[in-house]
This record gives structure tokens, C-alpha cells and sequence, in this order.
């Protein structure tokens, strides 16, 4: 399943990420996975799609979102 995101991800361009939830199956059933996936959803959509709201987020959207990669830990 990651390799089929990271080939899709590869296909949209400089926009596109794949995030890895740890412990996280791909039904993000586990506790608390959802939530991390909706946080990186908002941040990348702020990142991509609204960069001036970025600075308006609460402080711990904004490490996602203002001026960073959605992802923790990529480059």
C-alpha cells in the first residue's frame, strides 16, 4: 500500500505527500490515527491551498502548516 501511494504521489508532482502514521494500518482504525491524518490534512491544504492562513492557525497547526512541510521529518 505505501509503495501504490508513493507511485501516485510520484504521478501529481511537487505537491503530492505520502505521510507514514506509525503502528497505523491503512483503515487508520487505531486509536488516534485519524486524527493525526486529519492534522496533516489540514496542514497541508493550509501549506498548498491558503498559505496566508497558515500564520492565523493556533500554534500546534501551524509547526504543519506555517511555511513547513505537512509531513513531520521530510525535507
Amino acid at each position: 500500500m505505501i509503495e501504490l501511494s508513493r507511485d501516485a504521489a510520484a504521478m501529481v508532482g511537487d505537491h503530492a505527500q505520502v505521510c507514514i502514521v506509525p503502528d497505523a494500518n491503512h483503515l487508520f482504525s487505531e486509536p488516534g490515527a485519524l486524527q493525526q491524518v486529519a492534522e496533516l490534512a489540514i496542514g497541508w491544504f493550509y501549506l498548498h491551498m491558503a498559505p496566508a492562513a497558515a500564520a492565523q492557525l493556533p500554534q500546534e497547526r501551524s509547526a504543519a502548516a506555517g511555511g513547513r512541510k505537512a509531513c513531520p521529518g521530510t525535507t
